[in-house]
Parts: C-alpha cells; sequence; structure tokens
C-alpha cells in the first residue's frame, strides 16, 4: 500500500504468494482530505487496511476489508477510532424519525444523548434536539439529546 501526494489518498497491489502483482493500482481510500501511514494486515483470506484520515477534521483511524482478489468492501471507509479532542458538528435532525435522526447523528461522528418524549401532533417524529443544529461539540462530551413527539 501506498499514499498518493496529492492529495494523499491510499492505493494498494495485489501480490500472489509467489510474489507476483497479480492487480495493482487498487483504490483503497479517495475520500476528500488526506489519507496518511496506511498498514494492512490480513488473517491469510480477507485483509484490513488502516489508516490516519483527516476528512473529519483532525485525524482520526479509518480503516476498509478488502478481499484475496482486492475489492475494497467498505468504500467509505469505516471508523475505527476517533480523536478524542475532536470537535463534530451537531446536523439539523427537526422531524425526522427516531432511527434516522440516530443514523444521521452517528454518521456525522457525534453520539447520541438522552431521547425524551413529548405530547405533539408529530407523533414519533424528532421536535426538539439540544445542542442546536450547526454547533460545534466534543463528539462525547453529552450527545445530542432527542425530544420526540408522542
Amino acid at each position: 500500500m501506498w499514499e498518493r501526494y496529492p492529495p494523499g489518498q491510499i492505493y494498494g497491489v495485489v501480490v500472489g504468494k509467489d510474489g507476483t502483482v497479480l492487480r495493482g493500482a487498487v483504490p483503497v481510500s479517495t475520500t476528500a482530505g488526506y489519507q496518511l501511514e496506511a498498514q494492512i494486515a490480513s488473517s491469510g483470506r480477507n485483509a484490513l487496511a488502516v489508516w490516519m484520515d483527516s476528512r473529519l477534521g483532525g485525524f482520526h483511524v479509518f480503516g476498509t476489508r478488502l478481499t484475496p482478489a482486492g475489492r475494497v468492501l467498505d468504500r467509505a471507509g469505516l471508523l475505527i477510532s476517533q480523536d478524542a479532542s475532536a470537535a463534530c458538528r451537531v446536523p439539523p435532525v427537526i422531524r425526522m424519525r427516531l432511527p434516522a435522526a440516530r443514523s444521521r447523528i452517528r454518521r456525522a461522528q457525534c453520539s447520541v444523548g438522552g431521547v425524551r418524549r413529548k405530547p405533539s401532533a408529530r407523533k414519533g417524529r424528532v421536535i426538539g434536539q439540544a445542542p442546536p443544529p450547526g454547533k460545534t461539540k466534543r463528539p462525547y462530551r453529552f450527545g445530542v439529546r432527542l425530544t420526540i413527539g408522542r
């Protein structure tokens, strides 16, 4: 595996047991930002590639699973470890259903906090959130609290 500069993307090659290159220039991570310090580990069948990634601000560890043929299974990458000092930007989730709101909050690398229910005409929908959308916060210091209509 290697890092391409600029813009800092990760590529690799598939090598056979005898050391011959079976497939070259496999794009492992080509997302925005910089991807650095790529490493790979294999179980003898599948492999896991990991790297430092700046797409969320600061550097976090991302990874992807690879098949023996070099096919990337997690095209967007998987967040493996987050820099605890990094901040997340709270996404807007008002009017969303609870599962969709939780998913959007987690995709923004924020954590989900307490959920309370309150009488409302918008049953099953988010009617309030704290902190408000756009607020920057530490990801694991108090989650985004939601109020759901019941």
